[in-house]
């Protein structure tokens, strides 16, 4: 298809994306970008520089009918918050996990299999086990949605509330608000086939978010890494800030037992360990 050109009359979702003439120095042309029409489907092109705008080669228009099996997942790709909104309202994607980061979008299915529903039932349970024998006030989040409007998305795994901010975020609260409320203490993701992204794009994400610590538990190779992050950054750590005294040793010991043995044996030998601490 022939370049269309947006200096005259841009698509707002196109318009959030792109750049004014003066800040071409910020912005990557040559970028893919997807945007969701209503009543034409999804528009994916590359940007190019304009007078003021840009130009955009739309090679991708598809009917609405059909944006689910175009819309790549597992992947990040270029689009505006509004249009990014859009896409995670249509019906196909209402069991999707969003991410969304720098003026990207990362959509991925809900992981199904054995391997990652079992980690994950084995950290929670870890981490229950542990803030009621220590006392920690504590506010779990299961596959919660974290949203700084117009910025930034997140859809972790695993998500805690420790200590002063175990009764922050209200009972009803659906999609949680960081401009209101403040971002998990502990956030984690249970990685498959995203180890890759978990360890690159979403930490700098999480990053971004402002999240105290965050983990990534490796369950091909029975890992777990976790990152302390400070001032828009992160470091690896072995012992928990958030939770103090614990060392994540012991953790990466349970999940290697629960290769071998059942979930009951695993909390026993984690009540022994935790106790001795």
């Amino acid at each position: 298809m022939a370049p269309v050109n947006l200096s005259q009359s841009p698509p707002e979702c196109y318009r959030q994306s792109l750049k004014p003439e003066s800040e071409k120095s910020k912005f990557e042309f040559g970028r893919e970008i997807a945007c969701p029409q209503p009543g034409r489907g999804l528009l994916k092109g590359t940007l190019y520089p304009g007078l003021q705008w840009a130009y955009v080669n739309v090679i991708w228009p598809v009917g609405m009918n059909q944006l689910s099996t175009q819309i790549p997942t597992d992947t990040w790709v270029s689009i505006a918050w509004q249009g990014y909104l859009e896409v995670l309202e249509q019906s196909e994607h209402q069991s999707t996990k969003g991410y969304y980061h720098d003026g990207r979008m990362r959509l991925e299915m809900s992981p199904l299999g054995n391997p990652h529903s079992r980690d994950h039932a084995v950290i929670i349970g870890a981490i229950f086990l542990f803030a009621g024998l220590k006392e920690i006030n504590l506010d779990s989040h299961d596959n919660c949605t974290y949203r700084k409007t117009g910025h930034s998305e997140a859809q972790p795994d695993v998500s805690f509330y420790l200590g002063d901010n175990a009764e922050v975020i209200p009972w009803d609260a659906t999609v949680i608000d960081l401009d209101h409320y403040p971002a998990p203490d502990l956030v984690i993701e249970v990685a498959v086939s995203s180890l890759a992204d978990d360890k690159g794009e979403k930490r700098l994400l999480y990053e971004s978010l402002g999240v105290k610590e965050y983990w990534i538990i490796d369950v091909d190779n029975v890992q777990l890494l976790a990152f302390a992050v400070e001032n828009q950054g992160s470091r690896r750590i072995e012992q928990s800030q958030v939770l103090p005294r614990l060392d994540l040793a012991i953790l990466r010991s349970a999940f290697q037992r629960s290769r071998k043995t059942n979930h009951g044996k695993v909390s026993a030998w984690l009540l022994g360990q935790f106790t001795q601490q």
